[in-house]
């Protein structure tokens, strides 16, 4: 697959775009610099592997004011490994296991009773004046405290990587559980610049039929994401973005990547589809799609794809095509959903144009922040469900990012420097 880089400069602004008026300036930390021990924060050796797990618990520290932490990861552990595993939805860290250095890590399959949410993620691309790409990104979710988590002692073969890990059940007494996290990254970035997120998508996904005109009028549909199953090694959803980060410098090594394996969504209520860029300038959007076919099959767009599918849409959005939420890119699939996903989808839409309203084709990464919290979703005004908001710099290899929609306080990573 030959991909361009994207060309996001050169075109004509949208008269619907909102001009900002100018912006206070922003309050940032070096995240490091604001890095505190955690004095309550305790752990049992006796659950993990002694000598390096000893040492990632020991980097564990608090930057405040707002819920994030951060952790050099040092722990013993071939993340491989969990391709091999027959075994591999339960939420443990177990001893025995651990011995045998297998993992079951990739979460819990909830009871089907649990109802889907109506939040979800949401991002864009940019460039900055330099013309380097912006990766950016607002993860959605219950406001559980992020963990970020350094990786530089890697497996042979493997890049170095900062990622991005919610941390939903908060236990400073067993502190060993964070040492679980990197298996559900949910966002992040590597040594060579590579970026990838994952962003939810609706529920209930039809077998594809051509015949359906009304998007209204569906077939019955099939409470999953992707079920790929043609022999080759599987992957659950949580667990990609760690893996892409590990072992892509590319866009195209990330298409490569996930077409070597099968994938697996772990729960009826996790579909997702994975916003991709790198330091070439390259964007996908990488979907899996059934079709008319009736197997899942691994989609990648690129902006320049999108774009030309505009006129078929059902709600035009000032550069969408540069964004992306919570409904299908493809727009097959799209256009074959139940009444549930279109409910979906007009939320999304809706958070979309209120970000993509503040949105330019060139943003320096502090706009670009202030833009992401346009498109910030918010139960109500003190319960914030936007947990956090990222701009990357693949090219510089640096990070901005805040928490809950609140600019009083954002954190930087300069991960050039962190690698020296």
């Amino acid at each position: 697959m030959a991909i361009a880089a994207i060309t996001l400069t050169g075109c004509k602004k949208d008269s619907t775009v909102v001009v900002e008026s100018p912006k206070d300036e922003l309050n940032i930390i070096n995240l490091r610099d604001a890095g505190e021990v955690v004095p309550e924060a305790h752990y049992n050796l006796a659950n993990c592997k002694p000598e390096k797990s000893k040492e990632t618990l020991e980097s564990f520290r608090h930057a405040g004011p707002m819920p994030v932490y951060y952790m050099d990861y040092a722990a013993d552990v071939d993340w491989n490994q969990l391709l091999s595993d027959s075994d591999n939805r339960i939420i443990r860290y177990d001893a025995e296991e651990n011995r045998r250095r297998r993992y079951n890590l990739v979460l819990f399959t909830p009871p089907t009773a649990v109802q889907p949410k109506r939040n979800s993620c949401s991002g864009f691309v940019c460039n900055n004046e330099a013309g380097d790409l912006l990766f950016c990104r607002n993860f959605d979710d219950d406001t559980d405290p992020m963990v970020v988590i350094f990786n530089k002692d890697v497996k042979p073969g493997e890049y170095k990587n900062v990622m991005m890990c919610p941390w939903s059940e908060v236990d400073f007494a067993n502190l060993e559980n964070v040492l679980t996290l990197p298996a559900v990254a949910l966002d992040g970035m590597n040594e060579k610049g590579f970026c990838a997120a994952i962003y939810q998508l609706p529920d209930f996904q039809n077998y594809g039929n051509d015949s359906i005109i009304d998007p209204m009028e569906c077939m019955t549909p099939r409470p999953f994401g992707p079920d790929q199953q043609t022999g080759k090694r599987q992957i659950t959803t949580l667990f990609i973005v760690n893996r892409l980060l590990a072992n892509c410098a590319t866009v195209e090594d990330a298409v490569s990547y996930l077409q070597s394996l099968d994938h697996t969504a772990m729960a009826q209520w996790l579909n997702a589809h994975f916003y991709v860029a790198d330091a070439n300038g390259k964007c996908l959007t990488l979907e899996y799609w059934k079709g008319s076919q009736g197997q899942d099959t691994l989609i990648a767009l690129t902006p320049e794809d999108r774009y030309k599918a505009m006129h078929t849409t059902l709600i035009q959005i000032p550069y969408e095509y540069n964004s992306i939420e919570n409904y299908y890119c493809n727009f097959e699939a799209a256009m074959t959903h139940s009444e549930d996903f279109w409910q979906y989808y007009f939320s999304g839409k809706t958070r979309v144009g209120n970000m993509m309203r503040h949105y330019s084709l060139v943003m320096d990464e502090e706009d670009a922040l202030r833009c992401l919290q346009h498109g910030c979703f918010a139960a109500d005004e003190i319960n914030k469900l936007t947990d956090w908001s990222c701009v990357y710099n693949p090219v510089k290899k640096t990070v901005l990012f805040n928490m809950h929609d609140d600019l009083s306080s954002v954190y930087s990573i300069n991960l050039k420097e962190e690698l020296k």
